[in-house]
């Protein structure tokens, strides 16, 4: 989990982005519109994609479990995984299903993926937020408490980082209901995204890039 670590790093310490709401760069957890940030590097035990990412990601819930002990928890969901996938694709619209894990914290987190149910945000919603949890029946037998649970609509979907700054823009899938795709205003320079030298700020390019 070194590259994982490095990231985290990275995200907590060394990367410093503009804060529109300021005007001032600072780093990037101490962002006026972050509340009590929760940052950690995650174990990804498995993920599925039953649609294309790029056009079926619209919303998202995330849930975390606080265990008792780490110990043997990965091989446990390993073996767990066929059935919260298989219980996932059972909830309407889902698309895509993360399950992770991170060691040092305790935490087990499932991340679900939703299209939209209808053309309208956040349509399909409220299916996804009422939908029992894949892992509630072995959480409640085995001490697990539920820390955290909320659904969001997805604003961005960063894209593969490439040296030179070369990938592909970032998706906004929800772009219809809240235009949050970049302008010529906030500060950051990122060629793949169409951007040019104008609009650069104090820090490297490559520190812009979504990775």
């Amino acid at each position: 989990m070194g590259a994982a670590r490095s990231y985290e790093k990275f995200v907590k310490e060394d990367f410093h982005t503009f804060d529109p709401a300021t005007g001032q760069v600072v780093q990037f957890l101490d962002r006026s519109i972050f509340a009590n940030p929760d940052c950690r590097n995650w174990y990804v035990v498995s993920a599925a994609e039953f649609s294309d990412f790029k056009t079926t990601q619209y919303q998202l819930r995330t849930e975390r479990w606080s265990i008792p002990t780490p110990l043997g928890i990965i091989v446990f969901l390993e073996l767990k995984w066929p059935q919260v996938k298989a219980a996932a694709k059972r909830i309407p619209g889902v698309s895509a299903v993360w399950l992770l894990v991170n060691r040092e914290d305790r935490v087990v987190s499932v991340v679900y993926f939703q299209n939209r149910l209808a053309p309208f945000p956040t349509a399909g919603m409220d299916q996804l937020m009422s939908a029992p949890s894949v892992l509630a029946g072995y959480a409640a037998a085995h001490g697990w408490t539920q820390i955290y649970m909320a659904g969001h609509l997805a604003l961005n979907i960063w894209l593969p980082f490439l040296p030179g700054d070369q990938g592909l823009a970032a998706l906004w899938p929800n772009s219809d209901a809240i235009p949050l795709v970049p302008s010529t205003s906030d500060g950051v320079c990122s060629p793949s995204r169409r951007r040019d030298i104008g609009d650069r700020r104090r820090v490297p390019r490559d520190m812009w890039k979504r990775r």
